[in-house]
This record gives C-alpha cells, structure tokens and sequence, in this order.
C-alpha cells in the first residue's frame, strides 16, 4: 500500500475545480493501482458537502482530510519573513505538528494538485495565502516522494513567493505546468503538460462511471446551440477580495448590468443571434449565476442551464455546436467532448487561459476581452466550428509520457487512444 496524500481537493460549485481533483484521483489510481489516497482539502461548507458526498460515493476508497491553510492569514499587514518559514520548516515538534495537520506526516507520496492557487502579485495577504497552499509539500516527509499535476504557476511578483517557489521546485520532482506562459514563472526545468480534467475518461483512466459515459456519448452537432459561458470580469481569487466585494455591492445596487463584462456577454449574444444560431448559456458554478440572470432578463430567447454535477454540464456542453468561454475548464470540457471552443478572457485572472491555448498550439483561439471586439470572437468560433474540434490527443499523450517519469517509470503502461 503506497499512502498518497493529494493537495488540494475542491468540492465547492465550480465544476472546474471538481474536475481538477477527480482527473487528478483517476491518474493517481491509474500510475500507482495500490494507491491509499488522502485528499487534503479546506473545511467543507453547505455548499460544498453534497458536492463531496457524491465524490464519496463514487469512490469510496478514497479519504478526504481537512486542512484550513488560512489559519495562517494572522498577520495581513506584512508577508512571512523567511526566518519564520524557517523556524517552521526546521526539524522538531513544531514542523511534526504542522506536518500531521496538514495531513501529509505518514505519506509515501504527495501530490499536488491545485489548479490556478499558486500565484502573488505582491499582497501580504496573497504571501501569506501561497505559503499556506504550499505547506502540505514543504512540510511533507524527506523519504516521501513529492510530484505536481500539470498546474498554473505564477506569476510570482514579491520576494517572499519567489522563494518560496524556489523551495518547491527543489522539492518536486518532474513538476508540470498546464499552460505554456507558467513555464517562465516556474524556476529551474518544467515540463509543459495538460490538466488533469483533460483525462477524466482517456483509456484505461477513468473517473466515476457516469462521467465517463457522458464524455464518451457526446454528441456536438453543428446544427446545435452556441454555448456561452461567462463570468466577472473583477470577480474571484486573483481579482482579489477588495475588488470582487466592490463588485458585489454595485451588483446588489442594480449596476450589475452597467459593468464592461455584462455589455461584452451581450455582445456576444447578439453576434451570436446575427449568426443565425441560438445562445445557451451554462453556468460552471454559483459565482457565475447573477451574471446568467442577468442576460436572461435581457434576452428573452436564450436557454439558461446550471449543472450540478459534472456529468450533467458535460451533457448540458455536448449537444452543442460550439462554445464561447471565459471559464478555462469550459474549454477543457469542450475539448474532451469533440466541441469547437474559442476562449476569451481578462487580464486580472492571470495567463491560464491564453496559455492553455498556446499549450495546444491555438494561441489564435484565445482573446483578451478588453482589447477584442465580440465579432471577431463570434467570427472565430464560426471558424472553429468549420474546422472541427481541437486536436488535443497528441498532447495527451505527451503528458501521459511525462507523469510516467514523474511517477518512477509508472507502475501501469501508458494506453494511449487512437490519435484523432
């Protein structure tokens, strides 16, 4: 029995930051069969409960520990002094305590597998938020081998992150980045690979069995519906929680529909309708609903869904013709299911998006909201969709090459699918 102990595990609303966990359960079952996994997670709230029951259900092997890294957001106003990693690091009982709550004290192998959640721009608060995410790999145990999930890193902006990325990297044997623009924020060599969503049903890896029937049913038509998902422009973690709590007082105060990201949505409906095809706008989780909401008083005509389960959204996804989508795993998810998908995005959510798409060779497909008129993203996506859906086997199976390696050679071959 190999003990691996998975940071971090998410089970909130956002379908993006479930696949991120059950993409990256499936590979570790698939390249280590006598797997114990642990998955290391925040506190669970209401909302995130019946998201994690289901996840239990399917595989009940699997045991989740909670960890609430921001314990550590006691001293705001200035960031973590490296003396004071220091003194948590160094052997002793402070760093055994440290290591047994964050749930990684007995493990064989730690895994990370945080998605977008490593990243500063400067903030004390952002510092602090970075150590906190990065403890259960620093604090794991020096004959535990230590491994990354393709990941978004950076950009790494104070001091204090720089170092404590140049610890991990020391750390973390074979790491991975999901985007081609992390590979300069990471220091020393790093391999560029794709998220582990992208094999929540890829040969022998397979997630929960509904999930994998729902991908391997999908059905796009270019006769369908365009599917639109979007989101805040100032909303969410990189956005910060000054902004987005700026943002949800103007929303409250009936300005929701003034704000540059709900004209741009509109926009985008319009050109849709112009085209000739209908708008179906999916919700990837809560925090996008209220700007759904929205659009949907304003066009009486569009359809407006909101799975609650993976499944549901990969089938909601794969009757339609193409999708427009500033959520990342959106554009993952139409990838997987043989739908044409453009990106576009805002600056204020980082690289991932821009250079997911460059990882697949398509930096043609992504676009910065801010300086792209919604036509030509509209225009794109007709392109797409006369072209066909992304080509991404290949780059599958580079990754299943490179998690081979980073697993010690792998206790399973890699079965790579036919190349599409």
């Amino acid at each position: 029995m190999t003990r691996v102990s998975v940071s971090y595990g998410f089970f909130g609303s956002n379908l993006g930051d479930v696949a991120v966990t059950m993409g990256a359960v499936a590979l570790i079952k698939h390249f280590v069969p006598d797997a114990n996994i642990k998955i290391i997670s925040p506190p669970l709230t209401e909302r995130s409960r019946p998201s994690w029951r289901r996840f239990k259900k399917e595989l009940d092997d699997v045991n989740r520990h909670t960890f609430d890294h921001r314990l550590l957001t006691f001293a705001l106003d200035t960031p973590p002094c490296e003396d004071f990693i220091d003194e948590m690091l160094k052997p002793g009982p402070i760093r055994d305590q440290l290591a047994r709550s964050a749930g990684v004290h007995d493990a064989d192998m730690v895994v990370y597998s945080g998605g977008e959640h490593l990243f500063s721009y400067g903030g004390a608060r952002e510092d602090w938020s970075l150590l906190g995410r990065l403890l259960p790999v620093l604090l794991a145990p020096d004959s535990a081998i230590c491994l990354s999930m393709p990941t978004t890193f950076g950009p790494f902006e104070s001091p204090v992150s720089k170092e404590l990325i140049a610890r991990v990297s020391r750390r973390i044997s074979a790491p991975i980045a999901r985007d081609k623009r992390s590979l300069a924020a990471f220091p020393g060599h790093i391999d560029l690979g794709l998220d582990p969503a992208f094999f929540l049903s890829y040969g022998k890896v397979t997630s929960e069995p509904e999930l994998a029937r729902a991908i391997t049913n999908a059905n796009p038509t270019k006769d369908g519906p365009v599917a639109l998902v979007t989101r805040r422009q100032h909303a969410g973690l990189r956005a910060g929680p000054n902004k987005t709590k700026a943002l949800r007082a103007k929303v409250a105060d009936g300005q929701g529909a003034q704000q540059f990201d709900f004209k741009y949505s509109a926009s985008l409906i319009e050109k849709i309708n112009e085209s000739g095809r209908e708008t179906k706008v999916l919700v990837q989780c809560d925090a996008d609903y209220e700007m759904a909401a929205l659009l949907g008083k304003r066009f009486k005509d569009i359809h407006i869904e909101q799975p609650k389960t993976l499944p549901e959204y990969i089938t909601a996804l794969s009757n339609c013709s193409g999708c427009i989508s500033s959520r990342f795993h959106s554009v993952i998810f139409s990838a997987i299911t043989r739908v044409p998908t453009v990106g576009f995005y805002y600056k204020n959510h980082g690289h991932k998006m821009p250079g997911l798409l460059e990882a697949l060779d398509r930096p043609d497909l992504a676009f910065d909201a801010e300086t792209t008129a919604p036509d030509i993203v509209v225009a794109a996506l007709s392109t797409a969709i006369s072209e066909g859906p992304l080509p991404v086997s290949s780059a599958q199976n580079h990754t299943m090459e490179l998690l081979t390696r980073a697993f010690g050679g792998g206790q399973q071959a890699v079965e790579k699918p036919p190349t599409s």
